[in-house]
C-alpha cells in the first residue's frame, strides 16, 4: 500500500468512527457495538474495504453487515463532503473476526490452571491487599 492509500484508509476509518459513535446511522440492524478496525483502499482509490467487528452473536454480526450495506449510500455521501477527492471509493464491508478470536483466545488462556495458581500466588505477595487489618 501507498502512503496515500494508507492516510485516506485512515481517514475514512475516522469519519465511518466518527458517524457510528454519534449515532447518525438509523438502521436498527446496525448493532451499537460494531467499530471500525481499518479500512484498504484499493491503489486506484476506486474501492475501499471496510473491517468492522461486532460484539454480539451471528446473527447481529449478519444484521450488522446488512445493515452497512443499506446505508452504503449514506456513508459514501457524507464522505463526499468531507473529502477533496473527484470520486468517492465505493465500500465495501468484510467482518473482521480478530476481537472475536482474541476473546476466545483469552478465554481459553484464562481457564489454563497453570495460569489460575500463578494469579493466586500473585495476589498472596505482601503489599498487595486492600489494607484490611493493618493498623497506618
Amino acid at each position: 500500500m501507498s502512503r496515500r492509500t494508507e492516510k485516506l484508509g485512515s481517514v475514512i476509518r475516522r469519519e465511518l468512527t466518527l458517524l457510528l459513535s454519534q449515532g447518525r446511522l438509523k438502521d436498527p440492524r446496525v448493532h451499537e457495538l460494531t467499530t471500525i478496525t481499518g479500512v484498504k483502499v484499493s491503489g486506484d482509490l476506486s474501492l475501499a474495504k471496510v473491517y468492522y467487528t461486532v460484539l454480539g452473536e451471528d446473527s447481529e454480526i449478519t444484521e450488522t453487515r446488512e445493515g452497512l450495506y443499506a446505508a452504503r449510500g449514506f456513508m459514501q455521501r457524507h464522505l463526499a463532503g468531507h473529502l477533496s477527492l473527484r470520486i468517492i471509493p465505493r465500500l465495501s464491508f468484510e467482518y473482521d473476526p480478530s476481537a472475536a478470536y482474541g476473546a476466545k483466545m483469552e478465554e481459553i488462556l484464562s481457564s489454563l490452571p497453570e495460569l489460575q495458581e500463578d494469579a493466586s500466588e500473585a495476589g498472596e505477595e505482601p503489599g498487595d491487599g486492600d489494607g484490611a487489618g493493618e493498623d497506618d
